[in-house]
């Protein structure tokens, strides 16, 4: 009996230990692999009186793996980003509004290109040689969607890491609103047959002043909203195939509370990364 409940004790030590084991989460890259990233958007606002009530839209980059090397005894790899479509519509009672900022947006965007230098835990840096009709609004616009930061070291269900890039965005104010702050691993969970790391990406943000009040506090909208602040909450769900070391899916909530327009504003809107590889 006593031979029994050692050898059963035995088990449960080593099922533990094994249990407490962390996984490691690495980018793995192939010498010419090109990856297809397309960002769809739906989005509504709450509000009559805004100039769009339905917001759709599409992003599709194409990233292609020029070289990998070795640095410090770690792999990273060099890639030529670029722009290959985009598409941003405003719609006003279910009727297409073209805004001006729609056609400048779409015709900067095409122009874009980038080499880029990327890490095995996704961080992302300029390389010294770049394209013609290179920018660096790439890396600004699209650069967190080709590769989400990985944790350096292995982590356990539950633990959690900063956005290295996000202490740089909070200097840019509303770009800092739009970006994961903080990520968690949320063990393994299968995506569309593929056994998959769950990454859980999350924000809130909160302006100290809803700009109004700070412009004209004494106006009748500065006293309706002087206790109003502006915010930002968003939630990021990532599913990253740890075999092919490559992200597969990422999805995205944000809710965007503003009061400028007179009214309680809520914009609210749902994004679908999804990726191809070749």
């Amino acid at each position: 009996m006593r031979f029994v409940a050692t050898i059963l004790a035995v088990v449960w030590i080593a099922s533990a230990a094994f249990a407490e084991e962390g996984v490691s989460l690495k980018y793995a890259f192939r010498k010419g692999e090109t990856v297809r990233i397309t960002l769809t958007t739906n989005g509504t606002n709450n509000v009559p009186l805004m100039l769009f009530d339905e917001l759709k839209g599409s992003m599709v980059a194409e990233s292609r793996t020029e070289s990998v090397n070795v640095k410090d005894g770690a792999e990273e790899a060099v890639k030529v980003c670029k722009f290959v479509d985009f598409s941003r519509r405003h719609f006003k009672d279910k009727r297409p509004v073209m805004l001006e900022s729609d056609k400048k947006k779409n015709e900067e965007l095409l122009s874009l290109t980038a080499r880029l230098v990327q890490t095995a835990s996704g961080r992302i840096s300029l390389h010294e040689k770049q394209e013609p009709g290179y920018d660096s609004r790439f890396v600004r616009d699209f650069g967190r969607y080709i590769a989400v930061p990985l944790p350096e070291r292995p982590v356990k269900a539950g633990d959690k890491w900063k956005n290295p890039y996000f202490e740089k965005l909070k200097k840019t104010q509303y770009r800092s609103w739009i970006q994961v702050e903080e990520y968690e691993y949320a063990g393994k969970e299968e995506m569309d047959g593929v056994l998959c790391a769950k990454i859980v990406g999350r924000n809130f943000r909160e302006s100290p002043m809803v700009p109004i009040v700070a412009r004209n506090p004494d106006s009748e909208l500065g006293k309706k909203f002087k206790d109003k602040r502006n915010w930002t909450k968003l939630s990021a769900t990532i599913y990253f195939d740890m075999k092919a070391g490559r992200v597969v899916r990422q999805e995205i909530d944000k809710q965007h509370a503003y009061y400028d327009m007179g009214e309680d504003t809520i914009f609210t809107a749902k994004h679908v990364v999804t990726y191809s590889y070749e």
